[in-house]
Parts: structure tokens; C-alpha cells; sequence
């Protein structure tokens, strides 16, 4: 009996000394990983109810190298820290570490033999929570479920819609310009009409702006003599509660297109300047350039970006007017945007720009195959834009290589919400995978949608790139 006790003593000690040596090679285990030095996969992403501002755990979609999570509007996108099972040595960012997932984060796991695989997270929130608005060029504005494609509800104007519309603060009321010169005011959950402004002249070229309470219009400019061919441009400031006009600057020597409002003050590009002046008065103008400008610009951490007619880009301070630089050699009346430490912007001749964001020299352009593009968004290291010749264009931000291309849609602009492309046709509004560029659903219109938002119950709202709200 002590012989049999010794032998089975033995057994077992050197079947454990063997274990811990993970096979007998000196090499430990990976987690997970059945033995396999060179296993490096994510098995599970999970935001869970103790860690997160959610009521139940949110099991990430892990589909190839991409992991999406789909958020509750009480989630905060800025501050969200997963539990990761994976199969490698280590991972980086680290498990339970919190992340911003405002844009996407590379997630990469390192294998014991040092070889590793990247993941890409994508969140976004729940769309069934998420309301599409827009108005079409026969002048029917539609608020569309972003999930399914149901039109909730729709409202007829007295003209035609041609720009993005914008939401309040609270995303209750919803505001667009129209060719029959009002301003109209809608009940964003009903479609209920609450109010509209006559404008002296036709404001449906101008994308409405909201800011602390106000709405902010250009009215269009009549052709006639005045410099540049048109005439009486006006600045409309109303309230956004009551529709009363609370303010108005005539200047028939500047011609807006689409307004930029940011910190009290309206950025414009117009025929013979790029300015900016007080919100409130009108008050200290200060001009930037002389040259013939276009397009929106965008203000970010104090630079303007706005588009010339002997540049692709030029950025000054906004503060002072000292130029920053210039980019590119074209002619652009485009409407730059900013991510991932470049800014985007388009040219006459069917080009789409990568500028540094901080030199001005030019990282790559790539050229359609037929058609100006639209006005640009960034999102998900990609730059989506339309063309008016050949469909929607997905670009690779960081190498400008094309990633994806719907050369059958003859689309407006294009915005991007989190994974999800809205873009609408001549009788369509087509939701797209922001990734693959696969429909995923399309609703019928009474005409084009040119320009829609995306407003969500969270708080976010997602802008097209002539909006003077989407930088």
C-alpha cells in the first residue's frame, strides 16, 4: 500500500510539474489560447452594467476584425470601459481600461510569439432612438425612423428644401429654409407646424444655424448689378422659441453662402471675402482674405479653414487674421472638415484633399471618375462624400485610397452617423453601411433629399458637411 501511495505521489507531482511547463516546453500558456503560442483573437468585448451607465451587459458584435456595440442613449460614448476575453499574452488599450469610442479605437493583441492581430471598435447608439430630418427639392419635409426607414411623419412646404435643416438644443423643435422665403419651425416628435419667418428674399440657399437660442439665416441674393451680380444678402438672427426676429445685418457689397456661428461670432465665405463678425450687432468685422470665397467654413480650437479662389484650404487665426497657411493650387468654394489631424476639402476638378493639419502641406488627393464632390465628412478613419457625376465615394482617410464606391447612386450630401450612411437620391433616401457600403435599407421620397441630419435621443446630433454646425 505505502508502494502504491509513492507512485501515484510521483505520477501526480510530475503531471503537475508538466502542466505549469505548458507542455513540457517552458513556454506558460496563453489565456485561453489551448497551448497555441501564436493564438491572438478577441473571444468576447463586453460593456458590462457595473462598469457602464447601462441597465443590461452589451455583448460587442465580433464579426473578422471588427467589434461594433450598439449603445442605449444613457450610455456615455466618451467613457466606456469593456471587459475583453482574448486568447493572447496581453492587449492594448488594456481590459477594463476606459475608452473614448467617439470615433473608432484600434484594439491590437500580442501572442506570446510576439505576432499580433488588431481589432477595430466601432460604437454607435441605438438608431431606433435616432430620428432622420430632411426636406426634398418639391418641398415635403420628412422625419424618418434611422433603424427602419418608417417615415414617422412628413409636413408640405410652400417651396423647395435644398439645405440641411438643424434641431434646438433640446431636440424638440426642428427648423429648415425654404424657397417660399420663410424659415419654418416643426415639432420634431409630431411634425406639428409651430411657426415661420418671412424672409425678405429666398434664405433656402442658406443652411439654418442654432446657437443659444437663435437661429441664424442668409437670405439669397437677387441678381442684378451689385458686385458679384447679386444683391441685398441679409443675416436674419431669430428667436428659436417664437420665430421673432431678433437682428439682421444688410450688406449688399458681401454674399454669404452657408453661415458658420461659433463663441458669438458668424463665420462667412462670400464673392469677394471670407469674414467674420459679432453674432448680436454685426459689430467688429474682421476680413481674412479678399479673394473670392465659398462654400462654410470651420472653426476648430480657434483656426479657420475656409475655401479661395487661388487655394484648396487656407487657415488663419481666427483671433487675429494672420494667415496660417495655404493648401493646394485649386479653386474651391468647398466647405473643409476636420479629423485625425488633417482637414478635407474639395476643387473644381473632381478632387478630394488631405491637408496636415497643422502645416497645410498636403498628404494626398484623390480624383473621381467623373463629377465635382459634394461637401466632405470624416468619420470612422474614412472620408465619405457624393459627386454630382458618379455616385458616393468612401476614401481611406489616412492613405486616400478608395475603400468602397456606390457608382449607381447620384446622391446629395452625405452625412455619417457613427457605421450608418445617409445620402439621398431623385426619390430615395438610402441608409448605408458606413463600413461596407451595403444598403440597408431605403425609403421612398417625394423628391431628393439634398441634405438630411441625424438627431438622436442621446443628444447627438450628426450634420452634413455644408452644415455651419459640422466642422
Amino acid at each position: 500500500m505505502k508502494y502504491l501511495l509513492l507512485v501515484v505521489s510521483c505520477i501526480t507531482l510530475f503531471a503537475c510539474k508538466k502542466d505549469k511547463a505548458g507542455g513540457g516546453t517552458g513556454t506558460p500558456t496563453p489565456p485561453g489560447g489551448g497551448g497555441n503560442i501564436s493564438s491572438k483573437e478577441i473571444t468576447s468585448f463586453v460593456l458590462t452594467t457595473a462598469s457602464n451607465n447601462i441597465t443590461t451587459d452589451i455583448n460587442g458584435d465580433i464579426t473578422g476584425d471588427t467589434i461594433r456595440l450598439i449603445l442605449p442613449s444613457s450610455a456615455n460614448i466618451t467613457q466606456l470601459v469593456p471587459k475583453i476575453v482574448h486568447t493572447g499574452a496581453s492587449i492594448s488599450p488594456a481590459n477594463a481600461t476606459a475608452v473614448n469610442l467617439t470615433n473608432p479605437v484600434n484594439y491590437t493583441v500580442t501572442a506570446l510569439d510576439n505576432s499580433q492581430r488588431k481589432y477595430v471598435v466601432v460604437a454607435a447608439y441605438n438608431q431606433s432612438e435616432a430620428t432622420v430630418f430632411g426636406g426634398t427639392n418639391n418641398g415635403t419635409f420628412y422625419a424618418i425612423d434611422a433603424a427602419t426607414g418608417i417615415i414617422k411623419w412628413s409636413y408640405t412646404a410652400g417651396g423647395s428644401i435644398r439645405t440641411p435643416p438643424t434641431v434646438n438644443a433640446t431636440r424638440t423643435m426642428v427648423y429648415f429654409t425654404c424657397g417660399d422665403k420663410y424659415l419654418y419651425a416643426l415639432d420634431a416628435t409630431t411634425g406639428l407646424f409651430k411657426w415661420k419667418y418671412a424672409a425678405q428674399t429666398d434664405p433656402s440657399v442658406s443652411t439654418p444655424v442654432y446657437e443659444d437660442g437663435k437661429i441664424y439665416i442668409e437670405s439669397d441674393f437677387s441678381p442684378n448689378t451689385a458686385p458679384g451680380g447679386f444683391s441685398n444678402p441679409r443675416v436674419y438672427t431669430v428667436d428659436a422659441a417664437t420665430g421673432t426676429q431678433v437682428g439682421f445685418r444688410t450688406d449688399a457689397s458681401v454674399t454669404q453662402f452657408h453661415l458658420t456661428v461659433i463663441n458669438g461670432r458668424i463665420y462667412s465665405a462670400g464673392f469677394y471675402n471670407l469674414l467674420s463678425r459679432d453674432a448680436s450687432t454685426g459689430a467688429n468685422p474682421k476680413v481674412y482674405t479678399y479673394d473670392i470665397c465659398g462654400g462654410n467654413p470651420a472653426v476648430l480650437n480657434g483656426v479657420l479653414y475656409g475655401s479661395t479662389e487661388s487655394s484648396v484650404v487656407s487657415a488663419y487665426d481666427a483671433a487675429s487674421g494672420t494667415l496660417i497657411w495655404r493648401g493646394g493650387m485649386g479653386n474651391s468654394n468647398g466647405s473643409p472638415t476636420i479629423a485625425d489631424n488633417k482637414v478635407f476639402n474639395t476643387d473644381y476638378t473632381n478632387g478630394l484633399y488631405a491637408f496636415d493639419q497643422a502645416t497645410g502641406a498636403q498628404k494626398w488627393v484623390y480624383k473621381s471618375f467623373s463629377g465635382d464632390f459634394l461637401a466632405p465628412v470624416a468619420a470612422n478613419g474614412m472620408v465619405y462624400a457624393g459627386t454630382n457625376g458618379t455616385g458616393l465615394y468612401a476614401i481611406n482617410g489616412s492613405t486616400g485610397e478608395l475603400a468602397w464606391l456606390r457608382n449607381t447612386l447620384k446622391v446629395g450630401h452625405t452625412t455619417v452617423a457613427a457605421t450608418s450612411v445617409f445620402a439621398g437620391t431623385d426619390g430615395q433616401l438610402y441608409h448605408l453601411d458606413a463600413l461596407t457600403g451595403t444598403t440597408k435599407w431605403a425609403v421612398a421620397t417625394s423628391g431628393q433629399i439634398n441634405a438630411a441630419i441625424v438627431a438622436s435621443v442621446s443628444g447627438v446630433v450628426y450634420r452634413p458637411g455644408i452644415s455651419g454646425e459640422q466642422q
